[in-house]
C-alpha cells in the first residue's frame, strides 16, 4: 500500500489525521504527498 493510499484509507475511514511515526515519515516527505 502507498503512502497515498494509506491516507485515502485513512480519510474514508474517517481515521484523520492518520497516525504516522515520525521516524517513517519525515515532515519534508509528508509535504511532498500532500
Amino acid at each position: 500500500m502507498s503512502i497515498v493510499d494509506y491516507f485515502k484509507f485513512c480519510w474514508e475511514t474517517q481515521k484523520w489525521p492518520p497516525p504516522v511515526p515520525q521516524t517513517v515519515l519525515p515532515p519534508h516527505l509528508l509535504g511532498d504527498e500532500l
